[in-house]
């Protein structure tokens, strides 16, 4: 069950750790081969432990009487990891080294062209912001437009309804004075 998997799991870290301490006793005697491969985890420290870096180990230690033994290996491993001494040094990576004479014109021709893509794309980024600023300021005069226009709408649909009362009453007014016309015709005729 668990217990059988905490062994097992216990027995690969031991492993791992056991590789680890023999790998930093290698590089400190700078004796024949490193086994890296051994563990996954000097694996994955490779290129810290023996490559072109600088390293540093954290060890915690406990003053529990209980776990001297562990605390002391644990100075112990401190001890030879701090006597491990890497060189590091900056990569430096020289272009014209790798190239060949025919190799130049070529790296000169793809400069160029790189050169002159940025200065295109910057030319466009310049020409979308220009037309970007056009339009918003085509689009607030389109906006003021309508707004005018809704006004003048208004204005004719009230005047509409103005000329419609007006027309309204003038037709009543026609109609009586025709009456009142036709009436004082009557009249007239009557006494005359």
């Amino acid at each position: 069950g668990s217990d059988g998997q905490r062994r097992t799991e216990g027995s690969y870290i031991n492993k791992s750790l056991l590789t680890l301490a023999t790998v930093i006793q290698r590089l400190i005697s700078a004796s024949g081969h490193v086994p890296y491969r051994d563990s996954k985890l000097t694996r994955i420290l490779e290129p810290a432990l023996g490559g072109n870096s600088r390293t540093a180990v954290i060890c915690t230690v406990t003053p529990a009487m209980q776990h001297f033994s562990e605390s002391l290996n644990t100075l112990k491993f401190a001890a030879r990891a701090k006597r491990m001494k890497n060189k590091p040094i900056i990569n430096e990576v020289n272009v014209t080294g790798g190239l060949s004479s025919e190799d130049l014109p070529l790296l000169k021709k793809y400069r160029d062209e790189i050169e002159a893509l940025r200065k295109e794309k910057e030319e466009l980024e310049q020409l979308n912001e220009q037309q970007r600023e056009e339009l918003e300021h085509e689009k607030g005069q389109v906006e003021e437009a309508k707004s005018v226009l809704h006004q003048k709408i208004s204005r004719y649909e009230s005047m509409i309804v103005d000329l419609d009362s007006m027309s309204r009453g003038a037709a009543k007014r026609s109609f009586s004075f025709k009456f009142r016309t036709q009436k004082d015709v009557n009249n007239q005729l009557e006494a005359g």
